[in-house]
């Protein structure tokens, strides 16, 4: 039995109009659904692009006040060095662990900021108070604590820069991009692919590839013996997804991205917050990427 809604009702000239059958309605209703969910993905899209403008615009600025750096024929230093003589290298990576007993090869805390470290390099060599950051939205440019890992006067450490750490200066600066996750900044020191990966191919299991780690060598101390290397890994994709417990944090190391004319990069994780996934990665200068990395675009 065919049901229409509204049947009972008559016209204007007396006679009784045709109601909607329930067909009918769910067909209004889908088309409504459908319309809605193109202006969502419409106004996500424009959103979206707006956000990598910006972002673009904020990496144009670091690229700019690198390119001034470098105009002098000075190259940016690899390490900061702070008064007392502790260096910390502008790793964009991970601290590896190379521990047998750690599970996933290296520790799932937030990357090294190698951002933070090349803004207060920049700031020190123009000696301008960090000018060029005034053609940031103040709003993204934020003093936080940042932990990084570097050679203290015996050994290695983690020691922490910013707000309450007694450190002066833009030293803790972090620029935030248009996503709301902190920038970051590949040195050519320290580029290129390193640790192990762990790759899926055509929907098979997850399969590591070992790869050597980015070793650090200290900066020689006169008068103190050797201090140990580090070792950082780069990896797009540094934890086995099939292996249990689960990483609190996985999401990769670096974008393993190798400079191009051995120039720095700056570079922007995207929307997902995660810089392994070159898809939605923000760039300037795109630079080079390994083929396995390639695996996970």
């Amino acid at each position: 039995m065919e049901v229409r809604l509204g049947s009972g009702v008559r016209g204007p000239d007396g006679g009784r109009s045709r109601g909607f059958t329930l067909i009918e309605l769910l067909i209004v209703i889908v088309i409504l659904g459908i319309l809605a969910a193109l202006a969502l993905a419409i106004a996500n899209r424009v959103a979206v692009g707006g956000k990598e403008r910006l972002t673009k615009n904020l990496i144009q600025v670091l690229d700019q006040a690198l390119a001034a750096h470098e105009a002098g024929d000075r190259g940016l230093p690899a390490f900061y060095t702070d008064p007392e003589g502790n260096s910390f290298p502008l790793v964009d990576g991970r601290l590896a662990t190379r521990a047998p007993t750690k599970p996933f090869d290296r520790v799932a805390d937030p990357s090294q900021p190698a951002l933070s470290l090349c803004v207060f390099l920049l700031t020190e060599a123009a000696g301008d108070s960090g000018k060029f950051l005034q053609g940031i939205d103040p709003d993204l440019v934020k003093k936080e604590e940042v932990a990084a890992w570097g050679w203290p006067q015996a050994g290695g450490a983690i020691a922490a820069f910013g707000p309450g750490t007694g450190s002066n200066g833009p030293l803790g600066t972090v620029i935030h991009d248009g996503f709301g996750f902190p920038l970051r900044f590949s040195h050519p020191r320290f580029d290129g692919p390193g640790g192990a990966i762990y790759r899926q191919d055509n929907g098979g299991p997850w399969t590591r590839v070992d790869r050597p780690d980015i070793d650090v060598p200290a900066p020689p101390v006169p008068g103190q013996p050797a201090r140990p290397a580090a070792a950082f890994s780069r990896s797009t994709y540094p934890f086995n997804p099939d292996a249990p417990p689960n990483v609190p944090n996985p999401v990769g190391d670096s974008d393993e991205g190798t400079s191009a004319g051995g120039r720095g990069y700056f570079y922007s994780v995207g929307a997902d917050g995660n810089p392994g996934t070159h898809a939605d990665n923000v760039y300037t200068t795109a630079p080079l990427f390994p083929s396995e990395a390639k695996t996970r675009e």
